[in-house]
């Protein structure tokens, strides 16, 4: 991607960078952002395109006056951290480097159960019950599978159309 290139547009900033996973919230009029990856520049355009670059790991308010300046901090405030969904808090850190060049065989562990799928596909994030529906529809076609779907039908209505395809 070329840095040129907007990664984000809001009605209060566009953000351009390369190689960026930037989060950002736009709250009652205000707007909030956390470089999580790479540098990150935003551009005002609410706020005579003032510009700011965020380093990786800061986070920029802008508070809902629209007037006021952006404020950068080192760290993510914590309103904004309880409204990020759960599923994106916590990364993985990066191990490539102790594990590159010992080459790991993976071990099946078995199929996968609904018991061991039903926290995925009732999650309360339908995001991530969407994920789940792409991951494991081919697991409707086992009994088992099937028959738990089936039963909770009510907490995971998306799979209505796995179960139960229009004909």
């Amino acid at each position: 991607r070329a840095a040129s290139q907007s990664l984000l547009l809001t009605p209060l900033f566009d953000a351009r960078g390369e190689g960026n996973a930037v989060l950002a919230l736009l709250p009652d009029g205000g707007a909030q952002a956390f470089a999580e990856t790479g540098a990150l520049t935003l551009r005002f355009t609410a706020l005579g395109n003032t510009t700011l670059t965020l380093r990786q790991g800061e986070w920029m308010n802008l508070g809902t006056g629209r007037a006021g300046k952006p404020a950068l901090s080192a760290h993510p405030g914590p309103d904004f951290v309880r409204q990020v969904p759960r599923g994106f808090l916590d990364p993985l850190p990066t191990r490539a480097d102790k594990f590159a060049g010992r080459p790991r065989e993976a071990k099946p562990v078995g199929a996968i159960s609904y018991a061991d799928a039903k926290p995925w596909i009732d999650h309360a994030d339908p995001a991530l019950r969407r994920l789940a529906l792409l991951r494991w529809k081919q697991l409707a076609k086992k009994t088992e599978f099937r028959a738990g779907l089936v039963a909770g039908i009510k907490t995971h209505p998306e799979w209505q159309v796995i179960l139960y395809p229009p004909d």
